[in-house]
């Protein structure tokens, strides 16, 4: 048990409390590691993590006294795909962040904006049809001049949405900041409209808080040179955030091969059916319906180029996270048998810190590159891609 007496940040008042376990000390100082302003933020993070770490170590060191396989009984197999749903819980947690929330009340936004041009598309109809002027006993029809006013009020709810919009990728912007990357607006937006977007700013949150949790259990070891057994249990919490962040990148892995690829290769045979057909189409049209399908054709050739900048993005995605995984991988190995052989305090801190300067690498690593587009038309045309794989989820 630990007295911790600290000041309750911008209060100035002190508290006292009693740690009765590593796990509680640890939650603690990662509660106060960000000041005022994000504490609520990280209180809410460590104290939905503390559990799941807990099991995961307990469910680590339970693993290694079972045999690989059994007929009947627990086995590694067993303790694995246990480890594994605790992996995902954790994740849960440690990918949120006010990154990830912008991130959503963005989407949320752009959803909103969706519903309000369906129905600025429904007033225009309706607009054809409705008389220039109404007459008096005319009290529910409206006239085109209602519509017009009607039309207004939704342009403008829309135009106050792309301000908010524009607000969050702001606030986006700053959270990359804070985590010591610079990005550019048009770097946020490209993210935002790829379907690896969300995957790539979660990424972002696990590695910043991943970093955070180990240079406070850095502090924590350094500050216990003689407690053995709580530098082992600090230790503990830092593999399995490792096996966490390894589960995380297969994840990614997975979801690009076993779900992206495989709907991105169904558009590409549906455009290229309707490219054999419309060209098939142009042998027999007669002049004035050749200008509607060399339309049509020019929007197939389009949506090609533009499959293939997306199949190339989402290749360049898998290979930064496969590197990242590969990396993560020897750390973990090196991680898991300084755990096993339980080395002095001093040295787990001082291999905390070398990962952490190593995370700073391969959190720089896994913003793919942006691709320009060279017009609105190809802009929306990558959207509407991603809808399409959204969908196929």
């Amino acid at each position: 048990m630990r007295l911790v007496i600290f000041d309750w940040p911008g209060t100035g008042y002190p508290v006292v409390m009693n740690m009765k376990t590593p796990i509680q000390y640890l939650t603690l100082s990662a509660c106060l590691w960000t000041g005022t302003s994000r504490l609520l933020v990280a209180q809410e993070v460590w104290e939905n993590s503390r559990r799941p770490l807990s099991e995961l170590i307990e469910l680590r060191d339970e693993k290694a006294t079972l045999p690989e396989s059994k007929w009947v009984g627990r086995d590694q197999r067993k303790v694995d795909r246990e480890m594994e749903k605790i992996q995902n819980r954790l994740l849960q947690v440690l990918e949120r962040s006010e990154l990830t929330f912008h991130r959503d009340a963005y989407h949320s936004v752009a959803g909103e904006q969706e519903g309000l041009r369906l129905q600025l598309r429904e007033l225009r109809e309706q607009r054809v049809g409705a008389p220039e002027q109404k007459a008096a006993h005319q009290v529910f029809t409206k006239s085109k001049e209602d519509y017009d006013q009607d039309i207004a009020k939704v342009e403008e709810q829309i135009r106050a949405l792309d301000r908010e919009r524009d607000r969050h990728v702001e606030a986006m912007r700053a959270e990359y900041a804070k985590m010591g990357i610079g990005l550019k607006e048009d770097q946020v937006r490209f993210y935002l409209s790829s379907v690896s977007g969300n995957d790539i700013m979660a990424m972002s949150s696990l590695f910043h808080h991943t970093r955070e949790i180990n240079r406070q259990l850095e502090e924590l070891i350094k500050a216990n040179p003689g407690d053995i057994e709580a530098s082992r249990r600090y230790y503990g919490v830092h593999v399995v955030l490792l096996e966490t962040m390894k589960h995380a990148h297969e994840r990614m892995i997975d979801k690009i091969d076993n779900q992206y690829m495989g709907a991105l290769s169904e558009i590409e045979q549906e455009n290229e059916r309707l490219i054999r057909e419309t060209e098939n189409l142009l042998t027999r049209s007669t002049s004035d319906q050749r200008d509607l399908l060399m339309r049509n054709r020019e929007l197939q050739e389009l949506t090609a180029d533009t499959l293939v900048a997306y199949r190339h993005h989402l290749d360049q995605v898998r290979t930064q996270v496969s590197q990242r995984l590969d990396q993560l991988g020897v750390r973990h190995e090196i991680a898991a048998n300084s755990y096993a052989t339980l080395r002095v305090s001093s040295a787990l801190a001082n291999q905390i810190q070398q990962l952490m300067d190593e995370l700073n690498l391969l959190r720089d690593m896994h913003l793919p590159s942006l691709i320009p587009f060279e017009n609105e038309v190809l802009e929306e045309k990558f959207r509407s891609i991603t809808r399409e794989l959204e969908g196929a989820r």
